[in-house]
This record gives C-alpha cells, sequence and structure tokens, in this order.
C-alpha cells in the first residue's frame, strides 16, 4: 500500500464549502489506501474534513495548523 502522499490539493483562499468540494473530487479519483494531502485556510474546514472523513470511512491521518493555513492528510 502506498504511504506517500499521492496527491496535494491547495484549497487556500478559498471558503467553505470549496475546500471539501476540492477534497472530494480527488479522492473520487484516487484508489484506496492512497494519501491527500489539503491545504486550506478557511477554519470551518476543520469540522468539515473531521465530519467527511468519518461519514465516508476515509481516515483523517493528521492535522496540522501553522500560519493559518491548515493541512489535513486523508487516507482513502
Amino acid at each position: 500500500m502506498e504511504t506517500e502522499i499521492a496527491l496535494i490539493v491547495d484549497a487556500t483562499g478559498l471558503r467553505c464549502p470549496l475546500p471539501m468540494l476540492r477534497a472530494k473530487k480527488a479522492l473520487l479519483s484516487m484508489s484506496v489506501g492512497r494519501r491527500l494531502l489539503v491545504r486550506a485556510t478557511d477554519p470551518d474546514s476543520v469540522k468539515d474534513f473531521q465530519t467527511y472523513t468519518q461519514l465516508k470511512g476515509h481516515r483523517l491521518l493528521g492535522l496540522v495548523c501553522a500560519a493559518g493555513v491548515f493541512e489535513f492528510t486523508i487516507e482513502k
């Protein structure tokens, strides 16, 4: 199984629901076990990604915030 980041989605500067929609589109193109890194600046995206990954069966492996940019690592 691939453990490196397969795709990066830059959703910085976008407001809800655009970061989530871009991540969803990227995940649809990925195989199970691949990882996606999403960068977002919308604070509401934290709850959105936590909820979405739980509902869809993906794993939220990491959440880091530095200088107002949230980085989400998601495994499909």
